[in-house]
């Protein structure tokens, strides 16, 4: 029976790769939440669906999950499913297609992918609501294959015109942009991510959620807008890839155990109803609601950035590549 939606969530991102074992109980928290509060889930799916045959097409790290762990899917029981990220054509056509015709059969309704003049960027099953979905070359910079040609299914780069265009047609709905972009696992957006941030809010944009740094970064209001640069990790596995004919295993950092789930009453403006804090443990996602004010950041705080960095990142960074390079330097004994 399909549950009637009063409010949207939007999560971090999502991986299914290496998660079998992982009980459907995990989300209980959460999912408990969306039924009790009719909130529709709109989900960033970053592992497409593979067969075990299946190649990758690009020098890095790739995700890549089993279908048999759409189960998750049925459990959380999303509205709507964002393909538009940097690892969604990580195995070429095959896992895009393979991906879209679970998808489909599991009767899931997703947007964000495709080949290059028939991408769906737009979602507007929703009252009041329109969704797009754009991919940045920021959020991969390995220099691989990211955006769709007219032969390889992938995202849509950003396209302003577009927004405006779609928001020009659809003036009394409320029009949300999602975009993949930014640095990995830095706290706080770079100047370019926040230059382009408030070109989407002038294109037409009335809400901007930003995916792919796998850590919470700062809200911020631009014209009385808000703009979420990232929101973190919904869920994300500790991982094993093969990196050029080596086993790698990527354990997750305790940042990007970390993640939130902003909800919004789209009935006539856009309006934050509550924002949810997902912590992932072993055992089961801890969620619970925090205040809006701990996310917003002042003026000086961005102006600060590189002594804020200096102070608050190094360290932390410091152990997070530590990490990697151990990891790196196992796998070549594998």
């Amino acid at each position: 029976m399909s549950q009637q939606v009063k409010y949207y969530g939007y999560t971090g991102d999502l991986v299914l790769q290496d998660t079998d074992l992982l009980e459907l109980n995990y989300f209980s928290e959460i999912k408990k939440i969306c039924i009790d509060e009719s909130i529709g889930l709109i989900v960033n799916l970053e592992s497409p669906f593979i067969y075990k045959e299946f190649i990758t097409i690009k020098d890095k790290v790739c995700l890549g999950a089993n279908q048999r762990n759409v189960d998750k899917l049925h459990y959380l029981s999303p509205k709507l499913i964002n393909l538009s990220n940097n690892h969604i054509n990580d195995f070429g056509n095959d896992g895009v297609q393979l991906t879209l015709k679970v998808l489909l059969n599991n009767n899931f309704n997703s947007f964000g992918v495709g080949k290059r003049g028939d991408i769906k960027i737009i979602d507007n099953t929703a009252d009041n609501l329109i969704n797009m979905a754009f991919t940045l070359r920021s959020s991969d910079q390995s220099g691989s294959l990211l955006f769709a040609t007219d032969q390889v299914y992938g995202p849509s780069d950003l396209d302003l015109e577009l927004i405006s265009e779609v928001k020009k047609n659809n003036a009394t709905k409320n029009l949300v942009v999602s975009v993949h972009w930014g640095t990995e696992d830095i706290s706080i957006p770079d100047r370019e991510t926040r230059i382009i941030a408030r070109k989407i809010i002038d294109a037409g944009a009335d809400l901007v959620i930003g995916h792919h740094p796998h850590i919470v970064q700062p809200l911020e209001i631009y014209k009385e807008k808000m703009i979420f640069y990232s929101v973190g990790n919904f869920y994300f596995p500790d991982i094993k890839y093969s990196f050029r004919n080596k086993i790698v295993e990527k354990k997750t950092m305790k940042h990007q155990l970390i993640g939130i789930v902003p909800v919004f009453d789209f009935s006539d403006t856009v309006r934050l109803v509550k924002i949810y804090e997902i912590r992932n443990n072993d055992q089961k996602q801890i969620v619970r609601i925090i205040k809006p004010k701990k996310l917003i950041k002042s003026k000086i705080y961005y102006s600060f950035f590189p002594i804020l960095y200096k102070k608050n990142e190094s360290m932390r960074l410091a152990k997070y590549y530590s990490q990697r390079l151990v990891e790196k330097i196992t796998s070549c004994f594998h």
